[in-house]
């Protein structure tokens, strides 16, 4: 009991250490803008995907319909889907590496005073404690989120990358001269 005292009030006595609870709670609000844009755009190409291509290869033989004018919309709209979820995400993944290394600087500097004047040791190491303490723990379980969030966006980027080809497949042989 005395242990969770302890540690608790390392952890909330020191400003350094609210600095790194701070950017844990902004790191979750960009798990969740990352996670929730990607898993929109997921559903709606898994679902959108096999209609666009078979628009395509109705058009193909023939099917007179609008499809160039709805694949331009939903591709235009995918496409900025994904550069605003890529966004995201990247600002999720690379906020992890941030805590390791705020968690070594709280290190440092809670062993220096301690170096310059020995009546700090206790609240020097304490900080220095506490603030590696966070910074790993913080560091493990966004990682272990971004296995999620890694694996939808890996999804979404392949499947934007097949459209990409496939629009561009059409077009190309739109624009062909039919052959006699």
């Amino acid at each position: 009991m005395q242990t969770t005292t302890l540690l608790l009030e390392g952890i909330f006595n020191n400003t350094f250490n609210l600095l790194i609870i701070a950017l844990a709670g902004l790191n979750t609000y960009f798990f969740f803008k990352a996670h929730n844009e990607i898993q929109q755009l997921k559903n709606e190409l898994l679902v959108g995907e096999d209609s666009l291509l078979e628009k395509l290869i109705q058009k193909r033989v023939g099917y007179k319909e609008d499809v160039e004018n709805r694949i331009g919309m939903n591709f235009s709209k995918w496409e900025n889907k994904y550069q605003s979820s890529t966004s995201w995400y990247y600002l999720f993944s690379n906020t992890i590496s941030i805590f390791p290394l705020m968690g070594i600087a709280g290190t440092i500097l809670g062993i220096i005073p301690a170096l310059i004047d020995f009546s700090t040791v206790k609240p020097a190491f304490s900080l220095a404690l506490t603030s590696t303490l966070l910074g790993v723990f913080f560091s493990i379980i966004f990682k272990l989120l971004e296995g999620k969030v890694s694996a939808n966006y890996a999804l979404v980027s392949e499947r934007i990358s097949t459209l990409t080809k496939d629009v561009a497949r059409y077009l190309i042989e739109k624009e062909r001269p039919p052959t006699a």
